[in-house]
């Protein structure tokens, strides 16, 4: 005798292992996503870095931010970083021309058109949407200047704030990461 139908048993079966196939594709799939994330990230410090360190080098100036600031390209292409405006267009004294130096570098190095993704609202954004934050002299880069990003969780450190902290310890726990940041140093 010929059976046409399926026992309960086996369709449930076959909907279990469909489930189960299903659940480790997810988790593969988030874990590719965030994995990507954390690349694209990294790959926006290490530009962000090069850009700061070109335009000192050629111009002999870095903005001063004391605390982490976001950094922001107007529309003119003029760097605002922490609330003063760094005007590619040269003034008349010696200060003027440095900052124009600067300007120009850092948008030239930074390469502005195949910045679409990491731009929103003329501020500089990670792969998660949170603004990288910047500062000058460097507390956790000595010798230097910070660059940061919060990261997936959108939070700070271990202790997971809402600014970053001056302690390089709410990072680092000797020379491993202890949080999800991002960071220059």
């Amino acid at each position: 005798m010929k059976r046409n139908t399926f026992t309960l048993i086996e369709i449930l079966g076959v909907v279990a292992i469909i489930a189960i196939l299903a659940t480790l594709g997810f988790a593969g799939y988030s874990y590719a996503s965030t994995k990507s994330k954390e690349s694209a990230t990294q790959g926006l410090i290490t530009r962000l870095n090069a850009a700061f360190e070109v335009a000192h080098q050629k111009s002999g100036f870095l903005p001063p931010a004391n605390n982490f600031a976001t950094i922001v390209i107007t529309s003119d292409n003029d760097v605002r970083i922490d609330g003063n405006t760094y005007s590619s267009n040269p003034g008349s004294n010696r200060l003027s021309r440095m900052h124009a130096e600067f300007t120009r570098n850092f948008i030239k190095t930074l390469q502005m058109d195949s910045m679409g993704r990491f731009m929103e609202n003329n501020e500089i954004i990670d792969a998660w949407g949170n603004t990288i934050r910047y500062r000058y002299p460097g507390s956790l880069k000595q010798g230097g200047f910070d660059l940061i990003s919060a990261g997936s969780d959108g939070a700070f450190g271990a202790g997971a704030v809402s600014n970053p902290t001056n302690n390089i310890s709410d990072y680092r726990e000797g020379a491993d990461w202890i949080c999800d940041d991002i960071a220059n140093f």
